[in-house]
């Protein structure tokens, strides 16, 4: 419907996105959809990052910084570097999309976002196992890197919040994937504050 048209079938219409694969499930086609080649998504990825950050921010530069940060394991300072990403984001953005900020997939997408920027090969994101999915999983040579977000709730302690996100990875098997032939598995858990917009706590093992 022209009027109330899906953002999928939109970006399908405008070539953004291309059928990768076509299936049967109870009598209904199911259709895969991905970025059609490399210079697409490259472009895509790129204007979503000059949509929430303006053309003020060097993204690029972050973007390998926090790829550096987790490559050398220094989580203290990914965990800073995000903070700062974070507060780069203009409140005008927030101010005219006044619930995104609510959201965990606004924070997913933009960690997404800058990750690939650097990493396009080897992020993932909703990656599925046979109980659930994650929310991004990051390969860097033989290090892995499994993210779950979460929002900081009323009532809720940020750092229990953290130690649950990595509770969830661990019960939903989201890094058995990856347990034969990488050096080291990283489980990530990053909770966000929809008041402060930012990043509240963050848990490694």
């Amino acid at each position: 419907e022209i009027g109330s048209i899906g953002a999928k079938a939109l970006m399908f219409q405008s070539g953004y996105l291309t059928i990768k694969k076509e299936y049967m499930d109870n009598s209904e086609f199911i259709y895969e959809l991905d970025y059609p080649n490399h210079e697409v998504r490259t472009h895509l990825n790129k204007g979503y990052l000059r949509y929430m950050f303006g053309s003020g921010v060097r993204l690029p530069v972050e973007s390998k910084q926090l790829v550096g940060l987790l490559e050398k394991e220094d989580f203290d300072g990914f965990e800073i570097a995000l903070r700062t990403l974070f507060s780069a984001i203009p409140h005008q953005w927030h101010a005219s999309n006044s619930k995104m900020a609510c959201y965990e997939g606004w924070y997913c997408s933009v960690l997404y976002s800058c990750l690939w920027d650097v990493a396009d090969t080897g992020i993932r994101a909703e990656e599925s196992s046979s109980r659930g999915r994650s929310d991004l999983s990051l390969v860097i040579g033989d290090q892995v890197f499994v993210f779950e977000c979460k929002m900081l709730k009323e009532g809720m302690d940020k750092e229990q919040a953290a130690a649950e996100a990595i509770e969830q990875i661990n019960d939903r098997g989201y890094a058995d994937r990856y347990r034969d032939g990488f050096k080291s598995i990283h489980l990530i858990g990053a909770v966000f504050d929809s008041e402060d917009k930012n990043l509240a706590a963050m848990k490694v093992v």
